[in-house]
């Protein structure tokens, strides 16, 4: 188990410590267009400067209402569909997501055992940290998968697969997807399908319990949990516990003014979210007109959302931003990043979805 910075009953970080070797971001990058697999690798993380930080809070004042919502609004999903909801958030970006839930599930009186759990593209998902979960007697229908954003879907496909693989130990495990923002058309349960601000994707660690992304190196080809870092040299910087409270101060306001049971809330949102299928055809529209744009051949390099362009700008070599609109609030931190690290900027008015970031590609020869 991996140290963490949440509350000691909110989680319990299914990552075993792990020695780092630090690669700068210009080496990481180097080095997974050589073929080496992102997961075997950390880059140190940067500091958050103060202006950021700044721009952080600003954002989670602004839109934390709307995420206020759409939390309580997916812990009613968890309800209506589990009556014994074991959460499995996915290491990073669904563990906040994951406390957070936790905690109203709690309020509601579902006991809801938290556990984060690292899931690796091209790797899968960790099966022995499965194997720990159901070690302790929980059955396997009711583990519920949860993540912060979609993008393209190759996570959910890898969850899918990594499902399926499973359930041969595991029959009723089920293949499903619960997350805020749904742009890809791919979570079985979303709170929206609009590429809404998920504030937690501005930071990484310091918001994340000061864990590290995990890393996954196979030795022996023996089976081993993947593993993670507690990073104590963010802790001036750390936000997570501060941000689940703060969170959990609107959710309480929220469930004050509204009667309703957590189940019934569920069903409703349930049926106020777009469907899938709709979705997913925008999806695919845009990433063939952005390849079409920006000549960009290998898709693996076209980071869809807002999620997914934070993240690229902060721990990548990014090559362009995109953004819908760049007046809009939810993309300032997109702009301040990109201007600090000279990525050129494109206004595209028409896509569907309010920002895009391409990763560069680099001459290895």
């Amino acid at each position: 188990m991996l140290q963490h910075s949440y509350e000691k009953d909110d989680v319990q970080v299914l990552l075993h410590p792990v020695e780092p070797v630090f690669l700068s971001v210009e080496e990481k990058e180097a080095a997974i267009q050589s073929g080496t697999h992102y997961s075997e690798m950390l880059s140190r993380e940067k500091e958050p400067g103060g202006a950021y930080l700044e721009l952080f809070d600003k954002q989670v004042a602004d839109f934390g209402q709307a995420l206020a919502g759409q939390l309580l609004d997916l812990a009613g999903m968890i309800a209506a569909s589990r009556k014994r909801p074991v959460l499995v958030s996915l290491v990073r970006g669904g563990t906040p997501v994951g406390v957070v839930l936790k905690r109203i599930l709690n309020h509601y009186g579902y006991q809801a055992p938290h556990f984060a759990v690292s899931i690796v593209r091209d790797r899968g998902l960790d099966s022995v940290a499965i194997d720990h979960i159901m070690a302790l007697g929980h059955a396997p229908e009711d583990l519920v998968f949860v993540d912060g954003w979609t993008g393209k879907g190759v996570i959910r496909r890898e969850l899918s697969a990594s499902i399926v693989a499973l359930q041969d130990r595991y029959p009723g495990i089920k293949d499903e997807l619960f997350v805020l923002s749904d742009i890809a058309g791919v979570a079985n349960f979303a709170a929206t399908r609009l590429d809404s601000l998920v504030p937690t994707c501005l930071l990484n660690a310091p918001i994340s319990g000061l864990i590290s992304r995990s890393v996954y190196r196979q030795e022996n080809n023996v089976p081993q949990m993947h593993g993670g870092v507690y990073l104590a040299d963010l802790a001036e910087h750390d936000r997570s516990l501060s941000f689940v409270n703060h969170m959990m101060g609107l959710v309480d306001q929220l469930i004050h003014d509204n009667p309703l049971d957590l189940r019934q809330i569920g069903l409703d949102a349930f049926e106020k979210v777009r469907a899938p299928s709709i979705v997913a055809e925008e999806m695919h529209k845009l990433l063939r007109t952005i390849s079409h744009l920006e000549h960009a051949v290998d898709r693996n390099k076209i980071k869809p959302g807002l999620g997914e362009a934070s993240r690229v700008l902060l721990r990548r070599m990014p090559e362009a931003l995109i953004v819908r609109d760049p007046s809009e609030p939810a993309v300032a931190h997109l702009l301040m990043l990109a201007k600090a690290r000279n990525v050129r900027v494109r206004v595209l008015p028409e896509m569907k979805i309010q920002a895009v970031a391409l990763i560069k590609e680099l001459n290895n020869e």
